[in-house]
């Protein structure tokens, strides 16, 4: 191993050149829904209240909340953008590099409290997965960033702030909130195993760091109870009821499907990390474990995996439900590593793999960059061309798709008619028709590889069919479909 400042420096390096690379190709769109409502609830927060209609804003995502609309998620993570925002919106667009820099450096200094070397940390900071969801307004980046400090803070006897950041945790996404008893049970294993060799009043001490936790992360915990009861007033849970999601969202085929793919995935990127957390022997193994453990088997029978129509893209941002674990993988691996290689290698050597190993993952790292603004540089086109064509005056109707796109820092534009299918469609427009004064667009974006397409192109002939219409042309060739509609056809008898 080398020195710590001498690996502190190179680790410094190696996140300078990740900031240049991020400034670089800084993401100038949002991608996802999810990212759409992040970022738009962020923009109603600000206005000062909890619900996009008091806002006037339009966000996907949503759930009806009485006789309001909000968000469906936990708030923090809007939270978080919205106090960026007070920098400008650009800088809200790297929100996830900040956490990503941040997780960066507990990992490294995680490594270093276990007796590993700090450089593994670079595994992280290169990691395809971890680097493509930087560039994002997803929250999973920021779950695992809780994750490592509460992990950090309780190899550091502080069981406190670890409960306190786990609780926290939950108010950025639900799902954090199952590490909460993993983390009391992993702790409770390690140390109820040495009972029989314990006074009853050393057995009542060791039951402290329970306790702490359970208090520390109670408050988190009750505000998002709260949130959830009185500002979503339950639409959370009667969207599910209602919709009989739950039982179709959980079952024993996505298990199958997914759990392989995970064990696989995590397997392969960095080979055998997926075995690290058996041989880690450090204080925190049972912590550890379980939270990997539970994440993974949490996931793996849930519907939903990212996934587009490149096996190699998909391979990568497949693996974003395990970001919340990531940091703990890493840290079982580097100190495996570390506790094989040490003795076999000098300092000069040790070095050396250092610097070829993250000079490649740099590569790596920088077609990722490459190739996911080339993406959204045809999303910015996509706003772009709508700004121009459809003035903000306008009645907007279109997917979720092109409504993930508009934030009313880029267009100006606080509301559009998002529509599901052909049937909505036709009624949205009618009645936009029927009630308004201003002109009425539609905008949609088809993609052959996308399960929506039909139906949209079956809107798009439909409301040529049914009404009067002017398109707009595709300058920018990129795939957007927008057009004017005048008016309804007179019926012929």
């Amino acid at each position: 191993m080398l020195p710590e400042k001498n690996e502190m420096r190179l680790l410094s390096l190696a996140a300078i050149l990740y900031v240049v690379l991020a400034l670089l190709f800084w993401p100038p769109v949002t991608t996802t829904m999810d990212e759409s409502a992040y970022l738009n609830f962020a923009y109603v927060l600000r206005q000062g209240t909890f619900y996009s209609d008091v806002a006037h804003v339009t966000t996907t995502m949503y759930i009806t909340a009485g006789e309001h609309f909000t968000i469906k998620y936990p708030p923090g993570m809007s939270l978080y953008l919205a106090s960026l925002s007070f920098l400008g919106w650009p800088v809200v667009m790297g929100a996830n590099i900040l956490v990503h820099l941040t997780t960066f450096f507990v990992v490294g200094r995680l490594l270093r409290h276990v007796g590993a070397s700090a450089l593994f940390a670079l595994l992280f900071l290169f990691h395809p997965t971890a680097v493509i969801y930087s560039r994002t307004l997803m929250s999973d980046p920021l779950g695992g960033l809780a994750v490592a400090v509460a992990f950090l803070a309780h190899i550091r006897a502080r069981p406190l702030l670890a409960g306190l950041v786990l609780g926290t945790a939950v108010l950025v996404k639900t799902a954090n909130g199952i590490v909460v008893p993993l983390a009391i049970l992993g702790i409770l294993i390690e140390e109820l195993l040495p009972w029989r060799r314990c006074t009853f009043t050393q057995r009542v001490a060791q039951l402290r760091p329970v306790i702490f936790l359970v208090l520390g992360a109670l408050p988190g915990i009750i505000v998002a109870y709260l949130y959830q009861k009185i500002i979503q007033q339950g639409g959370w849970a009667k969207y599910d009821a209602g919709s009989g999601e739950l039982s179709d969202r959980f079952n024993l085929t996505y298990f199958m499907q997914h759990f392989p793919f995970y064990i696989l995935a995590t397997g392969l990127i960095f080979p055998g990390m997926v075995a690290a957390p058996i041989f880690y022997r450090k204080k925190g193994c049972w912590f550890l474990r379980l939270a990997i453990l539970g994440i993974i088997l949490f996931y793996s029978p849930y519907f939903f995996l990212d996934a587009t129509n490149q096996p190699l893209e998909s391979f990568i941002i497949g693996q974003r439900f395990l970001l919340a674990i990531l940091p703990l993988f890493i840290v079982a691996y580097g100190k495996v590593l570390t506790d094989f290689l040490a003795p076999r290698l000098s300092p000069r050597q040790w070095l050396i793999l250092a610097v070829v190993t993250g000079a490649l993952l740099f590569l790596g790292t920088g077609a990722v960059h490459w190739r996911h603004q080339k993406m959204l540089r045809t999303l910015e086109s996509l706003r772009s061309d709508i700004g121009r064509e459809v003035p903000e005056a306008a009645e907007l109707v279109c997917t979720a798709h092109i409504g993930k796109l508009l934030h009313p820092a880029w267009t100006g534009r606080r509301l559009y008619d998002s529509i599901n299918g052909e049937e909505d469609g036709l009624k949205v427009i009618s009645q936009r028709l029927s009630v308004g004064s201003e002109p009425v667009y539609l905008a949609l974006w088809s993609r052959e590889y996308r399960a929506e397409t039909p139906r949209e192109q079956a809107l798009w002939k439909a409301v040529h069919e049914r009404f009067k219409v002017r398109d707009v042309p595709d300058r920018s060739h990129d795939g957007l479909q927008l057009t004017q509609i005048l008016a309804e056809k007179l019926s012929v008898r």
